[in-house]
């Protein structure tokens, strides 16, 4: 069966909205877990100063891992940022 332009600008279109959704929903996840250790750090006597740059350490590292295994979970195209698929 010939796949044409449309159908594959179809498929391109479904794929990255699974992929914005499941970003969105793993934004909210994480969202919430930090809202509860920033709770957890306060109880703890941990500045939000603190907290704020133990948390950037932290997505630092996440990102350069996420960075690093990009190649091997999409070997054909760069995943663009959810921002440029939504924007």
């Amino acid at each position: 069966m010939p796949t044409t332009k449309d159908d594959i600008r179809d498929g391109l279109r479904r794929s990255f909205s699974v992929y914005a959704t499941r970003q969105g929903r793993a934004y909210r996840m994480l969202g919430g877990r930090l809202a509860i250790l920033k709770q957890n750090a306060a109880l703890a006597r941990i500045s939000e100063e603190e907290f704020a740059e133990l948390s950037k350490e932290e997505m630092e590292r996440a990102a350069q891992r996420m960075e690093a295994r990009q190649q091997d979970f999409h070997p054909v195209t760069a995943v663009p940022a959810v921002e440029e698929v939504t924007g």
